[in-house]
């Protein structure tokens, strides 16, 4: 199972499974398959990278990403695919699949804010695959619009987070947008997936509860250990329920959550990689370097030398 590396090039995020010299010198083909505009009128871009904020009324559009919208101030109506029509108020947020067709458009007022949070169906899918192996085709089964309104505080987290990605956005700072954005839109996928996609019982909504809680940055760097007495659960008991619900071995998870978090600080230059290996909590630098090499194939010193020529690939684009 392999981590996830980012390839920034101009306004583009590309998550692929494995870095290969074949790959990058093909970077701007596959940027050219996944991200331009379809024949079709309808489908559009995405205006920014992770995030984009409106004031006014868009009319009918499709795109290839799935898009998180989060209504702000004021009423709107929002047409899905031509025929479902919903009235939004603020402190909503709705989730619009790749290929769908929607149009928002103000009620009572000329205008209104809403915020958009992006994701490439590449992103989606991957942490779609740490909540359910499932989850990813049932969002994609899902025909009705899907809407959820947060508590006040889960809201104003959201608010927070957005305005900050588009801070760094602004200033093109990837490295401070990235440990933001890929929690963030994980939360996101998350609350959709409890209150739109999944009905559950009280016993998988337990598990899930505690699913959630594993995947914050505290309980990433706990030892499993820790993790088993939060799940309220026997070790064996948990194994096997988390076997059965996520396909995977908790010990195999929780790795994989170690390494993705880890990629995203591997982007933070003033972080060692000895640094990184203590913030995760292994107590071994050795240890920590075959564990990311396993599941990367690639040294954490080999992977931030792969970004740093990354970065340089896109600067030199720009000049071109």
């Amino acid at each position: 199972m392999s981590a996830v590396l980012t390839f920034i090039k101009k306004s583009f995020i590309i998550y692929e499974e494995r870095i290969t010299v074949l790959f990058l010198r093909k970077i701007g083909e596959n940027m050219q398959k996944e991200y331009t505009m379809f024949s079709h009128s309808d489908f559009i871009k995405k205006t920014c990278k992770f995030s984009a904020s409106y004031e006014t009324s868009t009319q009918k559009h499709k795109h290839s990403f799935w898009e998180f919208v989060l209504f702000e101030r004021n009423s709107v109506q929002h047409v899905l695919n031509d025929s479902i029509v919903n009235d939004v108020e603020p402190g909503t947020i709705i989730l619009i699949k790749p290929n769908d067709s929607h149009a928002i458009k103000a009620t009572k007022t000329k205008t209104h804010h809403h915020v958009d949070l992006y994701a490439n169906n590449n992103e989606f899918m991957k942490l779609c695959e740490l909540i359910d192996k499932n989850a990813y085709s049932k969002f994609l089964n899902v025909q009705s619009l899907m809407t959820v309104k947060p508590s006040e505080k889960t809201l104003e987290y959201i608010k927070e987070k957005l305005r900050l990605i588009q801070s760094y956005q602004i200033a093109d700072d990837d490295s401070r947008v990235l440990p933001i954005y890929i929690p963030l839109l994980s939360e996101l996928i998350s609350l959709f997936w409890n209150y739109c996609v999944n009905m559950r019982s009280e016993s998988e909504e337990h598990f899930y509860n505690f699913l959630a809680k594993i995947n914050s940055k505290e309980m990433i760097c706990a030892p499993l250990e820790e993790i088993v007495v939060l799940s309220g659960y026997s070790h064996s008991h948990l194994c096997k329920v988390f076997k059965q619900k996520m396909g995977k071995s908790l010990k195999n998870y929780h790795a994989q959550l170690k390494i993705e978090y880890a990629t995203s600080l591997l982007f933070d230059p003033t972080l060692s990689i000895l640094d990184i290996a203590n913030i995760l909590g292994y107590s071994s630098y050795s240890h920590f370097i075959k564990i990311f090499k396993s599941y990367t194939s690639f040294t954490p010193a080999q992977y931030r030398k792969q970004l740093i020529f990354n970065k340089e690939y896109q600067l030199l684009n720009k000049h071109d």
